[in-house]
Formats: C-alpha cells, structure tokens, sequence
C-alpha cells in the first residue's frame, strides 16, 4: 500500500491542483464568439445544452479531466519504473523503457485538455486538438504492438511522427472524417496488437484488452445515443458524452494495465 502510495501521490496532487484551477477558470466571464466554431454547430454538438458561459458544456467540460487523471497516473508509474531500473529486472517494455509511458501519459494529457477546450468552446481548435489526442493513442497501440515484434526504435519514433503528421493534415483538409480515420487506426492498431501476441506466443492477460474493448463498446453505444439525442436531458449535469469521456478513460488505463501485464517467456 505504501508503494502505490508513492507513485500516486504527486499525480493526485497534480490533479488536485489542476481541478482548483478549472474551478477558478469556471468563473471567469468569456465570450468564445471570436473563435472559429466547431463543425457540430449550430445543432450537431452532442445533447447537453449550451451555456453563456466559458464552459459552454460544463458536464462535458468537467468530465474530461478524467483522462487528465489516467494521464497523471501512468507518469507516477513510468516515474516508479525508471527509478527501479537498473534494480529491478524489468518484467515487460514499458518498465525497460519508461519512454513509451511517458509518451501513453502525454497523449491522455492532450486528449483531456483538448476535450476540455473543445466542449468549453466548441471552437474548431478545440475540436483539432481534441481529436489529435485521440490520433496520438490510436497510434500508438498501433506503434507499440510493431515495437514488441522487434520493430527498429528509430523507424518506429519517425512512423509515430509521420502517421500523426498525415492525421493531422486529413483532419484540417477534411474534419468530416475525422472520427472514422481514428476508428480505422484504433482498430488496426487492435489487431495487430492481438496477431503479435498470438504471433509470438505472449504472457499476458489478454483479458484486460477484452474488457477494455467491451467498455469502448459500451461507452460508444452510450455516445450514439447522446449525439443522435436519442436518450437526451440537455439541461442536466449527467450527460451521456460526459460518461463516454470517463469510460472512455477508464478503458485507457485498462489497456495500460495490459501491456504491463506482460512477463518475460512464451505462453507456450
């Protein structure tokens, strides 16, 4: 207990300071009217309704910070990892190159703050960065499933630029398309994810990734229904794209727990 204590301590503080500073934000009169507007405007912004406010969706605002949390806490374990190593036999990639935690924490990071900014504004910055969060884990499932089938370090840090890069570029050419390219890379990342664990016969809990995939199931049916108003109390505090957000965070920090569920060894 003491040691998870440790590593979570300065994540929950950090987080902790970042929720007092979203409240003082909160209070703050702004008028986002000279920002570009999002795609969805005027009716296409999901259920909740909009606020004269500088949170113009305040659930939807508040509940990014849930990947905010995810982020926090992955660096608190890549901080634990590296200052194990050389210590400590290092039981999988992520403990014997803290970098890609690093690099998992920071995506979930501008994934948050991204959505934030987009759901306070719903200005058309705010919708490229949020989505480019989005692209930055996509990717990288896809990224770190070729580095575990000894894919070159330096080849894989350029095709994690450059995949990014042409992302980033079909989002402001075409920002229509923007979720079915990050479904489509999501889902290639999964299966070649799930061919290398076959592929190489891999110890670790593949049930973690399976119920990761039913909560992204769940919450995307739930996001269905939110923006297609189906199931809709716009005035209300509880708003189905929040609770897509916090699913959405929940099912990130399980896929982490997945990859460092891997142990040295076949499964053979």
């Amino acid at each position: 207990m003491r040691d998870v204590w440790r590593w979570t301590r300065l994540p929950l503080l950090g987080f902790g300071v970042i929720g007092v500073a979203m409240a003082w934000l909160s209070s703050v009169r702004y008028d986002w009217a000279g920002w570009a507007p999002a795609s969805c405007l005027p009716e296409r912004c999901f259920c909740e309704a909009l606020r004269p406010a500088v949170f113009r969706q305040p659930a939807n605002t508040w509940s990014s910070l849930g990947f905010v949390l995810a982020g926090l806490l992955v660096f608190g374990l890549a901080a634990r990892d590296r200052a194990t190593l050389g210590r400590v036999a290092p039981a999988n990639l992520l403990a014997a190159q803290p970098a890609y935690s690093l690099l998992y924490g920071l995506a979930l990071l501008i994934i948050g703050a991204g959505s934030a900014f987009y759901h306070a504004s719903l200005s058309l910055p705010g919708q490229f960065i949020d989505v480019f969060g989005m692209n930055l884990i996509a990717t990288f499932v896809l990224v770190y499933a070729r580095a575990r089938s000894g894919g070159d370090p330096r080849r894989l840090v350029w095709l994690y630029i450059l995949l990014n890069l042409a992302l980033a570029g079909l989002l402001l050419a075409i920002p229509a398309l923007r979720r079915y390219a990050f479904a489509v890379v999501l889902l290639l990342g999964v299966g070649l994810e799930l061919r290398t664990v076959r592929r190489h016969q891999l110890r670790i809990q593949t049930r973690l990734i399976k119920q990761g995939l039913l909560l992204m199931a769940l919450a995307f049916a739930i996001w269905l229904l939110d923006l297609s108003k189906t199931v809709c109390a716009a005035a209300s505090l509880v708003q189905g794209h929040a609770i897509w957000h916090l699913l959405g965070a929940v099912a990130a920090l399980w896929l982490y727990r997945y990859y460092r569920s891997e142990r040295p060894g076949t499964s053979s």
